[in-house]
């Protein structure tokens, strides 16, 4: 790596280098979990008897989000692991030296196998489950909250759904937050070359080397962006919904 400075604008897209491969992968997981999580609560609803007019209650609603997030880190584990890599990599995007999505995948098959895409399984697992429970419990006690009755006939208030949307990803990730640090130093480096034996240990030497202030870096850039991007989400999700209802 070059000791002399590189121009801001490069440091920009290094910076920003991984961004574009998780969009293109970003439909299929909303798919995969807003899928998962309207069966998993039509099935907990038969089970329970409930009526097919009325909602499920908030309890079977959390049950529901996190089948829906285990379901989904099969897509997200290695999604996250080839952003991360692209993101690290000295090498500025389009010089002959820059790897990108394609290639950062065939060098961890060739290098770590299919097992080498799920580094930090374990630990996204620990975050995603109950965060997606948080994310669509949150969603729907919001939305309810805002709108009274619109959990049984549909929303017709958009605000309350880019409000209700906004804060379930606001507070979905700030549950989980110091569990993504961690993931994502877990997965920055192949297990052989990595400093840590496991996500526990690189909490442990994370808050030994930084300190506690280390897990909550970035937070407020990320809790802004999982506003904008969950508002929307629903709302789309939502509006899908009330068209497959009057068709």
């Amino acid at each position: 790596m070059s000791s002399e400075p590189q121009p801001k604008s490069w440091i920009m897209l290094v910076d920003w280098a991984g961004a574009a491969y998780p969009v293109t992968t970003i439909a299929v997981q909303s798919a995969v979990v807003f899928q998962t999580y309207g069966l998993s609560c039509r099935y907990l609803a038969n089970r329970s008897g409930t009526p097919a007019d009325q909602p499920v209650s908030l309890s079977k609603v959390y049950l529901a989000g996190m089948v829906a997030g285990t379901v989904q880190t099969a897509i997200i584990t290695p999604v996250d692991l080839l952003k991360i890599r692209m993101q690290v990599q000295h090498a500025v995007p389009g010089s002959s030296n820059y790897v990108g999505s394609l290639k950062q995948l065939r060098n961890v098959l060739a290098m770590e196998g299919v097992t080498g895409l799920y580094r930090g399984l374990g630990v996204t697992l620990i975050r995603d489950i109950p965060s997606h429970g948080v994310y669509f419990g949150i969603y729907e006690w919001t939305r309810e909250y805002l709108e009274p009755g619109s959990r049984m006939r549909g929303s017709e208030n958009p605000w309350a759904l880019f409000a209700a949307g906004g804060l379930a990803g606001v507070l979905s990730w700030f549950s989980v937050y110091p569990l993504d640090v961690i993931k994502s130093r877990l997965q920055a480096d192949p297990r052989s070359e990595s400093p840590y034996r496991g996500w526990i240990h690189c909490a442990k030497e994370s808050y030994r080397e930084e300190g506690g202030v280390v897990f909550w870096r970035g937070l407020t850039a990320t809790l802004s962006r999982a506003f904008i991007v969950n508002a929307a989400l629903f709302a789309v999700y939502e509006y899908s919904l009330n068209m497959m209802r009057r068709a």
